[in-house]
C-alpha cells in the first residue's frame, strides 16, 4: 500500500467533502480518475452532489501496486480497497460544517483502516452573493446559465478539520502473539486555505499535522520481528512500505489557471516528511480540465513521486459526468 500514491487518491476523492461539492456547476457530478505508473495503477468513483443547504459525497479507490521483498526478492503484489462518504451543510451563506468516514482494506496484507473526520470552513466574499440559497428551487438552472455573465466576487476560504484513523493488521497469529503491536491511531489536524482573487486564477495552501498513539518506529520494528517468525511472511513488504510511510506533516500549494470558461489549468506540490523514519518526499503534479459540453468534463494530468530511495511518474486521466 503506498501512501505516496494513496496520499494523492486521497487528496482527490476525500477532498470532494465540503470542497469541490459546494462549486459543483451542477447539482450532480459522477467522477472517474484513473492513475498509472511502473509499479502503482490507481481508479478512484466519486459521486458528489449537493442542494441549496446540503452537500453529499461517495468515493471508492482501488489501488493496486508492486513492490520488492527486501528479504527474498520476490515481487510482491498490493491492492488496496477504500470507501468514503461525506455530508455538508451549509450553515448560511458564509459558514459550512461537514464531516465523512473512510474505510479501506489491504486484503494481501491483512491491514485495514476506518475512522471519521471532521470539518469546519468559512467563506469570506468581498461583495455580497445574489439571493441564492433562500427559497426552492425553481429558476437555478436559470441561475447557473448566467453564472459566468456575472460580476466576479473576490473570496478567501478558510478550512480546518480532524480525522481519526485506525490502522490494524488483522491475521489470527498476529492477534494471538502480539495483539498491542497489531494496531495503530492516527489523529490528523488540518488547516486549508484557497482563495479567488482574480477571475483567471486561484490559489491554494494547505498543511497537515499528524499524531500517534504509539511510535510509529516501533510499530513498524514489531511487526518486523512477527514478520522474521513467518507470522506476517513475505507480504510484510507491502506492509511495511506501507507503515513507514505514515507522515509527521505535509504541506500542500497550488494554483489554477481558467484560461477560458471551458478550459483549467492546474499546479500542484507537496512535501512530507514521515514520522517513522524522518525522510523527506516530493510530489508535483500538472494537470488540465476541458468542458466538452454542458455535461461533459475530460481530465489529463502528469505527477512525479520523489522520494530518498527514487522516483516514481504517474499518469492521470479523469472523465466527469453532471447532471
Amino acid at each position: 500500500m503506498n501512501n505516496l500514491v494513496r496520499g494523492w487518491v486521497g487528496l482527490s476523492v476525500l477532498g470532494w467533502v465540503g470542497l469541490i461539492a459546494p462549486t459543483l456547476a451542477r447539482s450532480h457530478e459522477i467522477s472517474s480518475e484513473t492513475s498509472a505508473g511502473s509499479s502503482t495503477v490507481a481508479e478512484a468513483l466519486t459521486y458528489a452532489g449537493g442542494s441549496p443547504r446540503w452537500d453529499w459525497t461517495l468515493g471508492y479507490t482501488l489501488l493496486r501496486s508492486a513492490s520488492t521483498d527486501a528479504v527474498t526478492g520476490a515481487e510482491v503484489l498490493s491492492r488496496t480497497h477504500d470507501f468514503s462518504g461525506g455530508l455538508g451543510w451549509k450553515v448560511n451563506r458564509d459558514w459550512q460544517l461537514g464531516g465523512g468516514y473512510v474505510w479501506g482494506i489491504a486484503q494481501d496484507e491483512n491491514l485495514t483502516d476506518h475512522g471519521p473526520s471532521f470539518y469546519a470552513a468559512y467563506t469570506l466574499q468581498k461583495s455580497p452573493a445574489s439571493q441564492s440559497d433562500e427559497g426552492d428551487d425553481d429558476g437555478e438552472d436559470d441561475r447557473e446559465d448566467d453564472r459566468e455573465d456575472s460580476p466576479f466576487s473576490p473570496s478567501l476560504r478558510l478550512k480546518a478539520g480532524a480525522s481519526l484513523l485506525r490502522y490494524s493488521v488483522s491475521t489470527p497469529k498476529v492477534r494471538r502473539l502480539a495483539s498491542p503491536a497489531s494496531d495503530i491511531q492516527q489523529i490528523q489536524f488540518s488547516l486549508d486555505v484557497g482563495l479567488n482573487w482574480i477571475r483567471w486564477n486561484s490559489l491554494g495552501l494547505g498543511a497537515n499535522f499528524y499524531r500517534y498513539n504509539r511510535d510509529a518506529g516501533t510499530f513498524t520494528g514489531n511487526l518486523a520481528r512477527l514478520g522474521s517468525l513467518g507470522v506476517v511472511g513475505a507480504r510484510f513488504a507491502g506492509l511495511s512500505d506501507a507503515v513507514a510511510s505514515f507522515l509527521d506533516v505535509s504541506l500542500d500549494a497550488s494554483t489554477t489557471f481558467h484560461v477560458t470558461d471551458d478550459l483549467d489549468l492546474g499546479f500542484t506540490v507537496v512535501w512530507s516528511r514521515s514520522a517513522s523514519e524522518g525522510a523527506s518526499s516530493r510530489s508535483f503534479k500538472l494537470d488540465a480540465d476541458y468542458d466538452l459540453s454542458d455535461h461533459w468534463r475530460l481530465g489529463v494530468g502528469a505527477e512525479l513521486d520523489s522520494v530518498e530511495t527514487g522516483t516514481n511518474g504517474l499518469g492521470i486521466l479523469k472523465l466527469a459526468f453532471l447532471f
